[in-house]
């Protein structure tokens, strides 16, 4: 991720989404909220999986992507690497966001 403005949108976007990383205002860096989000992730693992998924979903995590980590990954760190996933698919909606927000691209 290439700035801090960046890490900022993105941990507001978690947390208008499903409030998926509260009181981020507070976090400082990009491993924190990759913890924070890797909490509530173990969380809505254990207690509501089907909203987890439902979440990834809305989200447009790619689904090979998610099941590999399923079906790959230390159990321990499924959710780090979801939470990596989701980090890397709110980046890429932001600069796409930017990129056609700020007028035509410049491909056109």
């Amino acid at each position: 991720m290439d700035s801090q403005e960046n890490f900022h949108d993105i941990a507001a976007a978690l947390h208008r989404s499903y409030e998926l990383v509260p009181c981020y205002e507070s976090i400082e860096s990009i491993d924190e909220l990759r913890h924070a989000l890797a909490e509530r992730i173990t969380h809505l693992l254990a207690t509501q999986p089907e909203k987890l998924m439902n979440i990834l979903y809305r989200f447009d995590v790619n689904e090979e992507k998610i099941h590999e980590v399923f079906t790959t990954v230390f159990p321990f760190d499924i959710p780090l690497k979801v939470a990596d996933l989701i980090i890397e698919r709110q980046y890429q909606k932001l600069l796409t966001r930017r990129l056609y927000s700020s007028g035509k691209p410049d491909f056109w």
